[in-house]
């Protein structure tokens, strides 16, 4: 069972499937190809490291661009020069295929598409796509995106005789036991300001790690996001509640599923202490008014101290103006702890 505390109101709410279960918002459907498909895609010829970029875009329209195949992920939903994003290790093989998407018009186009992509191979290891958005005059310049192949590994194995080597270099999760019940953690349009909210939750590394990315667990509801895009503050222990800042990262492009779900990579890395007990705040920015609201999954495990919750102008009315125990605020079904995980890769 999904269930999520938000602003229209502090009930809890949830929406039952025919099985019984519920879930907060469906998933968003995956981008559909505008034409015929006849550019060819790119087919990695070793197991490496993708890296995706904005080289440039002259266009009015608004673009994102992003993954659609083997994985349907996001890189940046108004993309604009010098945007970079490490998608992780691919095998070798591996048929990738891109979409832009004109959220101006609200047309989306793959990579596959003569009419709207120009796919070019610079050297065995790099590829241009050059893309006309929904003017469609031709010219294949209106976003113009790379992507790289490198850490790849030679001497003519084929993948069967290849080890990827392991994506996520997890330094602490606390994932598991997942509770069905989400905690709005957002900062919202300006008309929304009073509903600005906050979750924290206490963290202890048992080795020292350079945190590069973190995955927390969410869903939508009164919409489907996605979100623009996430704050994650990293705080010193204070008797449980955040203290100084060590970290403040803003603006943050994470990479979402489609339901919530978000993987985010620091812009800078976090270098932190084992046998140190530390804070983190993950809030995301989105407008009520086209996204809905997204909240932070909760866990029924509760490691060290419990989660903490805040909403500077106390528009829910719950008097946690500041960081406050999550079930002191909001005495409910939610879990004591908020569900994410710290890497050193991104």
């Amino acid at each position: 069972m999904r269930l999520f505390v938000g602003l229209v109101s502090l009930l809890v709410v949830f929406t039952a499937t025919s099985a019984g279960s519920a879930v907060a918002a469906q998933p968003a459907t995956a981008p559909q190809a505008i034409g015929a498909a006849t550019e060819p895609p790119i087919i990695l010829p070793v197991l490496g490291d993708i890296t995706l970029t904005v080289d440039s875009r002259n266009a009015g329209d608004a673009l994102a661009f992003g993954m659609s195949s083997p994985e349907h992920r996001l890189m940046c939903k108004t993309c604009t020069p010098g945007m970079q994003r490490d998608f992780g290790v691919f095998d070798v093989g591996s048929t990738l295929v891109f979409y832009m998407r004109d959220r101006t018009h609200g047309t989306t186009y793959l990579s596959t598409d003569p009419n709207h992509a120009r796919v070019r191979a610079v050297s065995p290891v790099k590829w241009t796509i050059h893309w006309d958005d929904a003017g469609g005059d031709g010219d294949f310049n209106d976003l113009v995106t790379s992507i790289v192949l490198s850490g790849s590994q030679g001497g003519g194995a084929t993948s069967s005789s290849r080890v990827a080597p392991e994506r996520n270099r997890i330094c602490y999760t606390q994932m598991d036991a997942d509770n069905g019940v989400s905690i709005v953690s957002q900062n919202f349009e300006a008309a929304f300001d009073a509903y600005d909210t906050r979750g924290a939750d206490d963290f202890t590394l048992t080795r020292d790690c350079v945190v590069r990315r973190i995955d927390v667990a969410g869903a939508y509801l009164n919409g489907f996001g996605p979100a623009a895009s996430e704050n994650v503050t990293i705080y010193r222990n204070n008797g449980g509640l955040p203290g100084s800042v060590i970290s403040n990262q803003t603006d943050l492009p994470g990479i979402d599923d489609g339901t919530g779900n978000l993987r985010i990579a620091l812009s800078n890395p976090v270098p932190l202490l084992a046998q140190h007990t530390y804070i983190v705040s993950v809030q995301v920015n989105m407008d009520f008014s086209t996204g809905g609201e997204w909240g932070w999954s909760t866990n029924n495990t509760q490691r060290g101290y419990p989660a903490s919750w805040r909403n500077n102008q106390d528009g829910f009315g719950t008097g946690c103006a500041h960081f406050t125990p999550l079930l002191t605020c909001m005495p409910s079904t939610e879990g004591a702890d908020f569900a994410f995980d710290l890497a050193n890769n991104r």
